[in-house]
């Protein structure tokens, strides 16, 4: 069975207030993953 693919492109544009908001983030939500997912 194939995997689901979830993609993005973003640029480095922005404060670093906003790269952290951002970041911090994704990292919020790669803890509730599924394990069969790849990141």
């Amino acid at each position: 069975m194939r995997k689901p693919l979830i993609a993005g492109n973003w640029k480095m544009n922005g404060s670093r207030n906003s790269i952290a908001e951002l970041l911090g983030g994704v990292s919020a939500g790669l803890a509730v993953l599924d394990e069969k997912i790849d990141v």
